[in-house]
């Protein structure tokens, strides 16, 4: 396993970034019949 820097400009940029309203959007792509769930994965990582 790796970590990164948070002064990582990736990871500052990464951190501006309102992932939770981009997950519901994308997520509404996939049915939950194959194994989608409503739990956004970047919360659990």
């Amino acid at each position: 396993m790796f970590s990164v820097s948070g002064a990582n400009r990736w990871v500052k940029m990464a951190q501006l970034i309102p992932w939770s309203e981009f997950e519901s959007d994308y997520a509404e792509n996939f049915p939950t019949e194959m194994g989608a769930n409503d739990q956004c994965w970047i919360e659990n990582f």
